[in-house]
């Protein structure tokens, strides 16, 4: 199980292209059930939940860009003790898609990998990695998280390995592995 985000990240970024063929694969044209896909995610995010706790990683708010609601916006200015009008303007950003990002990373609420507004943190923080969803409901999202989340990465890498998920793979140009005569 790899534990180092410097290095899951390298790996990640090498394997992208993998990562999404095995992922459509898996989605459309594997013969497992979504509900057999969803329990070995869950089997194997329990196992890496074991090993890793999100509180002492805290590699999602140090390395990813969050994703605001208003709702978000304005409980954090509260938190900071500001307007929502200047939390906007110093910490926010309207970007190209309409929605609102954290301009900054590391959040400005993590301190020594601890979030100092738990409690009341934003909403797309309290349900991340999100694996109480389906992977194959939102493949690019999965895709985007693998590289920062130790879990994720883990429960990708276990199903790539599981041997019922093993692809069979062409040679390259397509030929095929030549039978013995």
């Amino acid at each position: 199980m790899e534990t180092d985000p410097k290095r899951i990240h390298r790996l990640a970024i090498r394997r992208e292209k993998d990562n999404r063929n095995f992922l459509r694969w898996l989605k459309y044209r594997h013969p497992w059930s979504r509900r057999q896909v969803m329990e070995l995610q869950v089997e194997l995010a329990n196992r890496a939940w074991e090993r890793i706790d999100c509180r002492e990683c805290a590699n999602c708010c140090a390395a990813m860009q969050l994703q605001l609601t208003a709702a978000d916006c304005a409980q954090m200015a509260t938190a900071a003790g500001m307007t929502l009008a200047e939390f906007r303007r110093e910490h926010s950003e309207r970007q190209g898609d309409g929605l609102w990002y954290l301009k900054r990373q590391p959040c400005l609420f993590l301190r020594e990998n601890h979030c100092t507004i738990y409690a009341d943190r934003p909403s797309r923080c309290c349900g991340f990695p999100y694996l109480h969803c389906h992977m194959l409901d939102d493949i690019a999202g999965t895709l985007q998280q693998v590289p920062y989340c130790p879990v994720v990465f883990n429960v990708l890498e276990g199903m790539k390995a599981h041997p019922n998920l093993q692809r069979k793979r062409r040679r390259p140009g397509g030929a095929r592995k030549p039978t013995a005569e």
